[in-house]
């Protein structure tokens, strides 16, 4: 028997750790990359809560949200009714904040789509909302000043996202 070249045997072993090393490398660098998403999404929520209060700060009002925009009652069943509204929600686009709170376009980085906005009919508090991933789920990161006073848990009606779950 020839000892000079590799048997069937150990080449299948070599193969097999090599592809058990691909996949654990794969799954570390998914997981990575889903951490440096969600801190992107989180940093993003922060600094545009930020860029609210400032903006109601100087004009001691909140804009209303942009896009297709839903009023919602306090028991947050939808409102047909102006009189009945507890609040609005849509999104915040470049267009709801002046350049001078908000200086850049802002999108979900797992949904690429707009944050998800609510503010209370009064314009005094608000929500904002992204998704981030939490173990084998995605939840909604939900920021802004409302507190859940007289109306719903959240400002946040609906969300655009993988399989929304609310934190």
């Amino acid at each position: 028997m020839n000892k000079k070249a590799f048997s069937f045997v150990e080449l299948l072993v070599v193969v097999s750790i090599l592809a058990v090393l691909g996949i654990v490398a794969y799954s570390l660098n998914n997981s990575v990359k889903q951490n440096a998403i969600n801190t992107r999404i989180v940093a993003d929520i922060d600094t545009i809560k930020n860029g609210m209060i400032t903006y109601k700060t100087d004009t001691e009002d909140l804009p209303l949200p942009t896009g297709n925009l839903n009023n919602f009652k306090a028991d947050s069943s939808y409102a047909h009714d102006p009189a009945q509204t507890f609040g609005t929600f849509g999104k915040i686009t470049e267009t709801t904040l002046p350049n001078k709170y908000l200086s850049s376009e802002m999108r979900d980085h797992r949904t690429k789509n707009y944050y998800s906005y609510g503010v209370t009919k009064d314009k005094q508090f608000f929500d904002i909302a992204g998704i981030v991933a939490k173990e084998d789920k995605f939840v909604a990161k939900i920021s802004g000043t409302y507190r859940g006073e007289g109306g719903p848990h959240s400002l946040i009606r609906q969300y655009n996202g993988p399989l929304f779950l609310k934190e």
